[in-house]
């Protein structure tokens, strides 16, 4: 047989032969139907997609059409598509149309159980449309049903939803009705979230004496003081010093003295009694938690309580514990954010007035503002790279500042004239600059001289100098790759916590300790106890595991017995080896681990090894649940498009797919929309969008801004571990 002779016919590349439709998106499943009714072909499997896809994108109007094409062709619904048409009316607040779709739903299947989440809102609607009672009946038919299964659905917001809907009339009996039936049928367990409505519907109503007696229930049951600080702030509007005084008494039992009267002297603030909450904050041990002021400045430019935040910087001003660069980078955003460069001019003046020195961060910020609103910028706007990242320099370094022999030879990468430099620098008494220092370090790194580097990190480190991150971070991936554990302790010993934090060292360390055939080590020290924070403890374990898989019941033991936080890493490892089942059963097992997940490393493996189905499956298993991993995967996603030249594919996921996740264009990342917008005007294409210019605010740039470019392990390291920093 002359098999060379043998010749098979070309396969379609974009016809439904490589594509089943449940692997379509919207737009290529309408193409499909077209195509199919041209070749007069079976169009009911794709119409039934179609249906399914518009339903839950909320299409509403196109989905009644395919609805209609449907029932006249006489197609029976199974018990799942009904309940997705159920779903969507209700997302569409048509409830009598939802209530039809659920009616027909149990007449088709009776065995059929709907999802949780999907009853849970159409209570909620019915409950906008006052029908409580009906509400009670379905909710307690749907437990009878479901009998002794488990709901393994994270329910938390959407129940929050339903309840808070009836606390929001003020019908305390109807608010109780619902929470019993609630946690007695164990839709969810009892929060400090959820057991908040009902003391939410006592002051709604008005009756606080109600309120409060709720209030001390939860506290006394379990532990939870639910609507605590809409509880202060009601009490110390009607000037309820005594009721006030038993509030504060019953958090201090759970939270402690401090934690209670920082929330106190917030409350304080946003009822506008300033002179209280200074006499508060200017506790000792308040002052000192710099964290948790930090924290309530972001949350008043998030809520766009400008007042609040001005009265915050005013009475912090002579307080020696407070970080000023951080109240006054908070006002700053606050004030961009209402488009006030006036005010943020103010904040300027005050800067220099206090006798501030301002963090690169801070400047920059203000400048970009001032440019956007075409002002002049009344101060020299460091470079990012060199306000990362600046100790104090001796006038000796002032003087040599000029000196750029040595930064020349390094542009020309003459590694052995820059080091004879350095040489003739020393014996000259002259010390060097830290960027002569850091551009000399990341061409040693680059040439492979390692140990030059190392030494001369040492050096830096005697004179209390330290090199820019992205060095440092590229030195610490070289070493941790070779498994320099012994040379990483001695470094770590000089390098304060502050840098160690920003470089994320602890990672680096671990990743030392598995490349050197100590991972035994790494996992016995999770098995003791350690005052570093868990995010720090669990960084490089995913290393860990793609490196040696054989450690992962280890891992697996270690996250159900002491270290939940860990099943993250575990479904972080299924996922970038694609077995998305296992992954699945784990997110079943336990939901709570896409909360709080860091996607980008599983985005970093599936760029380099040119995997697009993976980051569509981390997407799918994201979205609704978090915003910014979404907007984090869908910026590698255009990176990834670009990179395969696929611009009508990056092109939909920055018009459609993102609309779908709910990201905002701002949120994507700056590169990936550059990258994109210059292929398609080098193709003579139109841009259908324009790249914001408010950089700082990229959600998806924020999440990344650890990932430097100079960190050259091969991201195999770079984990962090799934944990948002």
């Amino acid at each position: 047989m002359v098999t060379s002779q043998i010749e098979l016919p070309a396969l379609e590349s974009s016809g439904s032969f490589t594509t089943h439709p449940r692997d379509m998106n919207v737009e290529e499943l309408e193409s499909h139907l077209l195509e199919l009714r041209n070749k007069s072909m079976n169009v009911r499997g794709v119409l039934r997609h179609l249906l399914i896809t518009h339903c839950r994108l909320k299409n509403k109007e196109r989905a009644l059409e395919i609805k209609k094409e449907l029932d006249l062709e006489g197609f029976r619904y199974s018990g799942g598509m009904y309940a997705v048409l159920m779903e969507m009316a209700t997302s569409m607040n048509d409830l009598p149309l939802a209530m039809q779709y659920k009616s027909q739903m149990e007449m088709t299947a009776p065995e059929f159980i709907v999802d949780a989440h999907k009853i849970i809102n159409l209570a909620s609607l019915m409950l906008e449309n006052d029908q409580l009672s009906d509400v009670a009946s379905m909710l307690l038919e749907y437990s009878h049903k479901m009998g002794d299964t488990k709901i393994k659905e994270p329910l938390q917001n959407n129940i929050w939803r339903l309840l808070n809907t009836q606390a929001a009339k003020g019908d305390v009996e109807g608010t109780r009705v619902l929470s019993d039936i609630i946690f007695d049928k164990n839709f969810a367990v009892p929060s400090n979230q959820l057991m908040g409505a009902l003391v939410k519907a006592h002051l709604v109503k008005n009756d606080i004496a109600g309120a409060i007696e709720t209030y001390q229930g939860c506290v006394t049951k379990h532990k939870f003081t639910p609507w605590k600080n809409e509880l202060f702030r009601k009490l110390i509007e009607q000037e309820d010093s005594e009721n006030l005084q038993k509030v504060i008494d019953l958090s201090s039992s759970v939270h402690g003295e401090l934690n209670t009267l920082f929330e106190l002297a917030c409350a304080f603030l946003e009822t506008d009694r300033v002179k209280q909450a200074k006499k508060i904050i200017d506790t000792p041990g308040l002052r000192a938690r710099m964290d948790r002021i930090e924290n309530y400045c972001e949350r008043c430019v998030r809520e766009s309580k400008l007042t609040v935040l001005e009265n915050l910087v005013t009475i912090t001003k002579d307080m020696p514990d407070i970080d000023r660069n951080v109240v006054f980078y908070q006002l700053l955003r606050a004030y961009r954010k209402v488009g006030d460069w006036q005010k943020a001019l103010d904040v300027w003046t005050a800067i220099q007035e206090e006798g501030v020195m301002p963090h690169g961060q801070t400047l920059r910020y203000l400048a970009a503002f001032l440019q956007e609103c075409k002002q002049p910028v009344p101060f020299e706007v460091p470079s990012e790279i060199e306000a990362e990242y600046r100790p104090q320099t001796s006038q000796a370094q002032k003087q040599g500042q000029g000196q750029s022999q040595l930064l020349s030879l390094v542009e020309m990468r003459d590694i052995e004239g820059a080091i004879s430099e350095k040489h003739r620098c020393d014996e000259a008494g002259r010390h060097l600059t830290i960027k002569e220092y850091s551009n000399l370090m990341d061409l040693m790194l680059q040439q492979d001289r390692l140990n030059d580097a190392v030494a001369l990190s040492s050096e830096m480190a005697q004179h209390q100098l330290y090199p820019f991150p992205p060095v440092l971070k590229f030195l610490l991936s070289r070493m941790n790759m070779m498994g320099n554990v012994e040379e990483l302790l001695q470094l770590q010993k000089m390098l304060p916590d502050e840098v160690q934090r920003r470089v994320s060292f602890t990672r680096h360390l671990n990743v030392a300790y598995i490349n050197s055939g100590r991972a035994e080590e790494v996992l016995n020290g999770l098995e003791s106890p350690s005052t570093l924070p868990d995010d720090a403890r669990y960084s490089g374990l995913l290393y860990l595991l793609r490196k040696l898989p054989e450690h992962l019941p280890r891992v697996e033991k270690l996250a159900s017995t002491a270290h939940p936080h860990l099943y993250r890493t575990i479904w972080s490892y299924h996922m970038i080896d694609e077995r998305y089942d296992s992954a699945d059963s784990l997110i079943q097992a336990h939901p709570e681990v896409l909360d709080g997940l860091r996607v980008a490393p599983i985005c970093k493996e599936a760029l380099s090894n040119n995997n697009e189905a993976l980051m569509l499956n981390l997407l799918e298993r994201i979205k609704g649940r978090d915003r910014i991993g979404c907007a984090v995967i869908l910026s590698y996603l255009v990176n990834l498009q670009c990179h395969n030249r696929d611009y009508d594919g990056a092109l939909n996921t920055v018009m459609n797919r993102s609309k779908e996740a709910g990201v905002e264009l701002f949120e994507l990342r700056v590169a990936p929309l550059n990258a994109l917008k210059r292929s398609l005007e080098a193709e003579g294409r139109t841009v259908p969008f324009e790249i914001p210019k408010a950089s700082e605010h990229r959600s998806a740039d924020k999440q990344l801004s650890s990932d430097s470019s100079s960190d050259s392990s091969g991201d195999s390291s770079s984990d962090s571990d799934t944990e948002k920093s």
